[in-house]
């Protein structure tokens, strides 16, 4: 290992051309040795500084490379290789002493699959090309990713056919927030949306559901898959022709490729907990719910500080993926003070970060003043990286917690 480091030092002391080419591939930290790690790292100081990279001024900045020069026939490239294949070994083992060192310390079973998680993510991060393209490169994984479409298809359409006009369809490690004041609606649309995602898909849909038990998830989703009003579930008051519709929508919902957890104390951490145990268990995740952003367990000083990091481990669990996440979101009370009371995105309780990770931001309403249980609600999209803003409205049916979305209500 440390004759592979030292000879790219030596190489690029010869020859610093080659340093941003080097640069692309290695980082400081994959030098295990400390003189070549701090040598490298100089390096890329006087190159960002526009000096020259010689040995007189990396001892300008503390660094003795005087005797690491060398002029080797062997190519860089094959120096490279073995310095990344052996930092790689190396974040296993590490990686996996972490993850041995909480099972016997006796660490919970979510704490322990978090860790692995994280191990798992840097050495799958680690193990994909490089991140950094030229042109040629960049138009290379460009094809590749539009190869990849026509066969898997551009992302997951929302199943709201008046809102999927506008609407991209949700890709990997895109962040979706679904916000609102309480009542609104947030839960029902979540799993209309989850549902839409699950049914038949390959790799299921991870549910986490803070708020509600798994009792309450399944009396909702019968009622709505049935037709029975949920009242009437829950009560048990139920004829024969209501418990046959039951039983039918029973064997419909195992078509639904979700996985629930029931969870009323999770963080960011039970969620990738749960995300890493679905992918070791079915080889992959569709998408992942969060009901909701606020009621996560996390720590911080303060709410906002809380929230913001909520958002960041939301949005990076994403990426470790590759799917959607979708995570539904308490709106602030300054709404309820305007004469209108539709979500904007300066409403979004506690936190400026979820605005700003969100790649896209719905809001709810429902005039509740005027009927007892309006009939319908109103989805606005008030932020869309990559398309317009736009309202659409939508059939809600409290008796069955269900969206109508049939064309003609918009």
């Amino acid at each position: 290992m440390s004759q592979a480091e030292r000879a790219i030092v030596g190489h690029l002391l010869v020859d610093p051309s080659r340093i941003p080419e080097v640069a692309r591939a290695l980082q400081p930290e994959h030098f295990a040795v400390t003189r070549h790690r701090k040598t490298f790292s100089g390096m890329l100081e006087l190159l960002r500084e526009g000096r020259k990279v010689d040995a007189i001024n990396l001892a300008s900045i503390g660094i003795d490379a005087g005797d690491l020069a060398l002029t080797d026939g062997t190519a860089i490239e094959d120096y490279i290789n073995i310095v990344r294949d052996d930092y790689f070994r190396d974040l296993v083992h590490r990686g996996l002493e972490n993850v041995l060192t909480l099972v016997e310390d006796g660490d919970s079973r979510p704490d322990i699959m978090a860790e692995l998680s994280r191990v798992m993510h840097s050495i799958t991060t680690e193990a994909r090309d490089d991140r950094t393209y030229d042109a040629p490169a960049a138009v290379n994984r460009y094809q590749e990713i539009r190869a990849t479409r026509k066969t898997q298809g551009v992302g997951l359409s929302y199943g709201i056919p008046q809102l999927d006009k506008f609407l991209q369809p949700a890709h990997g490690s895109d962040l979706v927030v679904v916000a609102a004041r309480p009542s609104m609606g947030k839960t029902i649309v979540a799993e209309h949306i989850a549902d839409h995602w699950a049914f038949g898909a390959e790799n299921p849909v991870l549910f986490i559901s803070i708020e509600m038990s798994i009792a309450q998830l399944m009396d909702r989703a019968v009622s709505r898959w049935s037709g029975v009003p949920s009242s009437d579930i829950v009560r048990g008051t139920l004829d024969e022709d209501q418990e046959r519709l039951i039983e039918l929508a029973l064997e419909a919902r195992k078509e639904v490729n979700i996985r629930y957890h029931d969870n009323a104390y999770a963080t960011t951490d039970t969620v990738r907990a749960a995300a890493a145990e679905a992918v070791m268990s079915t080889g992959g995740l569709s998408g992942i719910v969060v009901d909701y952003l606020q009621l996560l367990a996390n720590k911080g000083d303060n709410d906002n500080q809380r929230v913001s990091k909520i958002s960041r481990d939301l949005k990076a669990l994403a990426r470790e993926h590759d799917c959607p996440v979708l995570v539904l979101s308490q709106l602030s009370r300054k709404s309820e003070y305007r004469s209108d009371q539709h979500p904007i995105l300066s409403d979004l309780r506690d936190s400026g970060a979820i605005e700003q990770d969100a790649d896209v931001v719905i809001g709810l309403f429902r005039d509740r003043d005027h009927e007892a249980d309006d009939p319908f609600m109103d989805i606005d999209v008030i932020k869309n990286r990559q398309g317009p803003l736009s309202r659409v409205e939508v059939g809600f049916d409290g008796d069955h917690v269900r969206l109508v979305t049939d064309e003609a209500t918009s």
